[in-house]
């Protein structure tokens, strides 16, 4: 159906079949599994034999039926790692790339760990160490390629696991939960984090799964799960093109995500950002609660009930609709219209958003085809510098400049990028790379020319095909000059 998919979760004996990590792994699509930190102490005794009943890192509960119905692992004990490496044997070998790490919320106060702990000092932080085992157990066998993600959580362990929001309705009571949930998580540094797409429980209406999947593609982890299907065919056509169009999207907008989770790595300014962390000058936005900034330059505004319209409000400056050509001046409180295939994105004023395209040059198109990298940029107010990571992981840099009538970009060390796209004009008088005037052309031939620019009305933008160089030079300084009307 040429819808892009990068893992699957099975959670049960599934995880562990042999048939299908391997058919997975020919097609580039990773396996999640499942884990929770009970395992019955006769399975930890069978996993570890030998060890003495008394060697064995059970959670003493306080009575044995107790810590048998329980069946937690007690982290502090020096051969907690050991039983969990053993547990996770066989799901390393077969290729799991990652898993949920669930529970872990019911230590009883009776509890008396091997440390010394006790249960309430410990309740909220027996997710640390179990966390951070978990971590250090994927991390023997696939380095830093794996993913984990949790309900549970306590100070520091967003650098161990990323986080799910739990098990949520599926309605769109269920949605708004979950989007204040993201806001607020986010607000205290877990800013990996993504829901149940769809919701949990049962059946979603094709409304509900569709709105919810718009968020979850602007999400830091987006994830469709719950105890009935997500593929999309069980709701509607309408779905399944919906579906697909966010998923290639979702794609176009990797790097970008990539680099807004690199922010949030060195500095704890989260993906999502919530209004008040966004603009902390800006007083009006601070009660604003169904929006957010996700990374710095895309203000999204999910629709949040069955209608085809919602209110946004704007921040300070011009914003441009990353789908059509329409700009908003800010502060404004909007109504716009969202039908049910649409999700209300902006980009702000001086944007610098690293994408790949389809060679239509346009968002949700399938890449299957192939792929060009591009810079997706707005008109800026102001001057500034932009770090980014380019395609290599390497330290790089946008310079902007406003110069008379018109603006400058220097871009630095991100030899990928093919072409420079400017959303919110159309309209230039000349367009000069390296200082050398480009040739216009119809946006239609952009494509087939090396390089040239052209005036893209129908999507309110122009379009810059940046000149390629016959070898590569990772550290290359390309400037790029508009003058506009």
């Amino acid at each position: 159906m040429d819808i892009p998919h990068s893992a699957i979760y099975a959670e049960g004996p599934t995880a562990l079949s042999p048939e299908v990590n391997e058919f997975m792994a020919k097609r580039g699509i990773h396996v999640l599994g499942y884990f929770m930190p009970a395992i019955d102490p006769s399975r930890q005794a069978a996993l570890m034999p030998e060890k003495s009943t008394s060697e064995l890192p059970v959670l003493h509960c306080g009575s044995d039926s107790d810590t048998k119905d329980l069946g937690y692992i007690d982290f502090t004990h020096p051969n907690a790692a050991e039983l969990c490496r053993r547990a996770l044997k066989k799901a390393l070998d077969l290729g799991e790339a990652g898993s949920m790490v669930d529970y872990g919320d019911m230590v009883p106060d009776s509890a008396v760990f091997h440390g010394g702990q006790h249960g309430p000092a410990m309740h909220n932080f027996y997710y640390y160490e179990y966390q951070e085992t978990i971590n250090q157990i994927f991390q023997e066998t696939r380095g830093d390629d794996f993913i984990l993600y949790a309900r549970g959580a306590a100070p520091g362990t967003q650098h161990w696991v990323g986080q799910f929001a739990g098990d949520h309705p599926a309605n769109f009571e269920g949605l708004k939960h979950v989007v204040t949930g993201a806001l607020n998580l986010c607000a205290c540094g877990y800013s990996n984090w993504g829901s149940d797409i769809g919701g949990y429980w049962g059946y979603p209406q094709p409304a509900v799964f569709m709105r919810w999947m718009q968020f979850g593609c602007f999400s830091p982890l987006m994830r469709p799960h719950g105890t009935a299907p997500r593929e999309p065919w069980y709701f509607s056509a309408d779905a399944v093109e919906n579906y697909k169009f966010l998923a290639w999207v979702r794609e176009n907008i990797l790097n970008y995500t990539y680099n807004s989770a690199v922010i949030a790595h060195e500095t704890g300014v989260p993906i999502m950002r919530s209004m008040p962390i966004a603009f902390p000058d800006e007083a009006h936005l601070a009660s604003v609660g169904d929006q957010y900034m996700f990374g710095p330059a895309l203000l999204v505004a999910p629709v949040l009930n069955e209608e085809t319209s919602r209110t946004i409000a704007f921040p300070s400056g011009v914003w441009t609709s990353l789908w059509d050509d329409k700009l908003v001046s800010g502060p404004a409180a909007i109504k716009v219209n969202a039908p049910l295939n649409t999700i209300p994105v902006y980009l702000k004023s001086g944007a610098v958003v690293p994408v790949q395209l389809s060679r239509t040059l346009q968002f949700g198109a399938s890449m299957i085809g192939g792929s060009v990298d591009a810079l997706v940029t707005t008109i800026p107010s102001h001057s500034e510098n932009v770090r980014l990571l380019n395609a290599r992981g390497r330290q790089a840099q946008v310079a902007i400049h406003l110069q008379g009538k018109g603006f400058h970009w220097t871009l630095e060390a991100l030899p990928e990028m093919r072409y420079l796209l400017l959303y919110g004009t159309s309209i230039a008088t000349s367009v000069r790379v390296g200082g050398k005037a480009l040739p216009k052309s119809e946006v239609a031939d952009l494509n087939s020319l090396s390089f040239g620019w052209g005036s893209d009305s129908a999507n309110n933008r122009l379009v810059v095909s940046l000149p390629q160089k016959s070898t590569d030079q990772s550290v290359r300084t390309i400037d790029v000059e508009v003058d506009v009307r």
